[in-house]
């Protein structure tokens, strides 16, 4: 019989998770885009941007950290901790100590008011007014101190926000000085007696996210300080502080309700909005791990080229949720398939600046590298399953189309080739792979090609690209023939 007279395309939207006879879709380091006006594909797919040495201190992983343009200091400046280590990054990059902390473990917290630098380790509480004197510890009695410490931190009109470690209680400073505490300006989560895991202000009110539940309270404007929200409140808790981003026209989190499994979920306006809950294979793999390695999972968001981005880390595997197409993809640094190389966002930073999860590295979310510091990114698309009712099938051509002539002067990518496996059997196993050149510089008209590839009732394509150039895929389509 004749081949089909128009080309099937194999790529979409979907995710591979629980069975591969179900789907074999996977995107791996890249993102789907939207042509408003549809030319020649109506979805391209990009790579993810890789990861741009930046600075780097030597005293282990960045805890915690801010970006914040002080003009009376010249330009950008980077506060962090790394260790028990206070660190400044000047304009000229130029590292800077800053000082020593006591306790050197756990998530760390940054607020600002404009004047005074404030964050918190979990044990203590610290202030440094950039300019005017050194780091300093809040040493104020009404303070929190262990074993129900300063856990998180956020400012909002003209009031510092603590919580207290194992409660629902936030204390609140003096107003515009973070070092004067009073026990009497204090306020209790009341939808539920559950424990305050994070707080964060967020247009113009607080929200206050608990083991299982959410509230919101806003300023009073008398000697309450702040009164909660009418009856705001829900119940979807967040499983782990650190997940909480600021996400689009919200916050995003790693939440659960009183059901069990964990979903990631929008904060809008008051209420939740699960990002993952029409996805049952993205939420099979969250929910495939222990609360352990749940309640240590880090998150971060990004706005680039139009998407708003939030990837979840764990610590054997990253995700990235991409708002504009609604759709879940893996990012991987490193071994393939292991968890990404970045862990966290350095907090108020415009450009994108991401910390190591294994080390004192700072990084730029950088679209146009295309390693990660350097170490080869590995972009990876599977197709969706090519079948026709249980009937054998052959495979007259493949076509993949990218935008090709991109390669590099010299080394690794001066002769890029995408890799081409596929499978017979549904995706359970696959094929070795072929490469197929993607065109040296100035080769603008390559395609890359295969012809007869035999018969099958159910096919899958897997394509990878590991050379250090743009990853721009257009199409990947096959021509059939019953």
């Amino acid at each position: 019989m004749p081949a089909t007279a128009n080309p099937l395309p194999l790529f979409g939207r979907g995710y591979a998770s629980k069975s591969p006879s179900v789907t074999t879709q996977r995107l791996i380091n890249g993102y789907r885009d939207v042509e408003v006006d549809p030319d020649k594909t109506a979805m391209p797919i990009y790579g993810t941007p890789g990861l741009t040495l930046i600075n780097s201190v030597t005293n282990g992983p960045v805890r915690g950290g801010i970006v914040l343009n002080l003009v009376q200091g010249g330009g950008t400046y980077i506060f962090l901790v790394a260790g028990t280590k206070f660190w400044a990054i000047n304009p000229a990059g130029t590292l800077v100590d800053g000082g020593n902390i006591l306790n050197g473990s756990g998530p760390v917290y940054f607020s600002w008011n404009g004047t005074q630098l404030f964050f918190v380790d979990g044990k203590q509480g610290w202030m440094y007014p950039p300019f005017t004197a050194p780091l300093a510890q809040i040493v104020d009695v009404d303070f929190p101190v262990p074993p129900a410490g300063p856990t998180t931190c956020t400012w909002l009109g003209g009031y510092f926000f603590v919580t207290k470690a194992g409660s629902n209680k936030i204390q609140i400073s003096a107003l515009n000085d973070c070092t004067s505490w009073n026990a009497l300006d204090f306020f209790n989560a009341e939808t539920a007696p559950d424990n305050v895991v994070r707080i964060e202000a967020d247009q113009g009110e607080l929200v206050l996210f608990s083991d299982r539940t959410v509230e919101w309270w806003a300023l009073s404007g008398d000697a309450a300080i702040v009164r909660r929200v009418g009856s705001s409140g829900i119940e979807w808790g967040c499983v782990a502080g650190e997940t909480v981003a600021k996400f689009s026209n919200g916050l995003c989190f790693l939440a659960q309700n009183r059901q069990g499994e964990v979903q990631v979920g929008v904060l809008a306006g008051h209420q939740f909005n699960a990002i993952s809950a029409d996805d049952p294979e993205i939420n099979h793999e969250l929910n495939n791990r222990s609360p352990t390695i749940l309640g240590a999972a880090t998150a971060f968001s990004y706005f680039m080229d139009g998407h708003s981005f939030y990837q979840l880390n764990f610590s054997d595997a990253s995700y990235l949720y991409d708002d504009m197409t609604k759709s879940w993809s893996r990012v991987t640094s490193g071994t393939f398939g292991s968890r990404h190389y970045a862990n966290l966002r350095l907090a108020f930073a415009q450009q994108p600046y991401v910390v190591d999860y294994r080390n004192g590295n700072i990084y730029l979310l950088d679209k146009t590298n295309y390693t990660d510091n350097g170490d080869v990114q590995q972009f990876e698309i599977t197709s969706k399953h090519i079948f026709n009712a249980g009937n054998e099938i052959s495979v007259n051509e493949l076509t993949v189309e990218i935008e090709a002539g991109d390669g590099l002067a010299t080394g690794q990518g001066s002769d890029p080739q995408i890799m081409v496996s596929w499978s017979k059997d549904g995706g359970r196993t696959w094929g070795n792979e072929v490469w197929m050149p993607m065109g040296k510089i100035g080769e603008y008209r390559r395609r890359a090609t295969l012809r007869n590839l035999g018969r099958a009732r159910d096919w899958a394509f897997k394509f990878r690209i590991s050379d250090p150039i743009p990853r721009k895929l257009v199409s990947a389509e096959v021509m059939l023939e019953p």
